[in-house]
């Protein structure tokens, strides 16, 4: 597997407690999941942010230095990227958990 071990470590901490949490390996990352559904990955370049829907992204995207998550060459839709330049301080991490994570709390079952 290919991602950032201590980015890994920063989002377990944040994470740390939820009783619904989960870790999983897949796409050549690991993706941490809240009542198994996909909420952040870590990859090799930083964080892959569920989002929601595309004016979601569009939105986040224009205001923020996040830019479009790829797998391959295909942009993944609901999703961005943030690079580990844009996750140094504890709330720049917290502030994207609590995006990917309120997302993924709000899909139904």
């Amino acid at each position: 597997m290919r991602f950032d071990a201590d980015l890994a470590a920063r989002v377990r901490a944040v994470l740390d407690g939820r009783p619904s949490l989960s870790e999983k390996a897949m796409f050549g990352a690991l993706a941490f999941l809240l009542d198994g559904r996909i909420a952040v990955v870590v990859n090799a370049s930083g964080l892959w942010v569920r989002v929601g829907d595309a004016a979601a992204a569009a939105e986040l995207l224009r205001t923020t230095p996040a830019r479009p998550a790829e797998m391959g060459a295909k942009e993944m839709r609901g999703w961005v990227q943030v690079d580990a330049q844009h996750l140094r301080t504890a709330l720049d991490l917290e502030e994207w958990i609590a995006i990917g994570t309120a997302v993924a709390g709000s899909m139904g079952p």
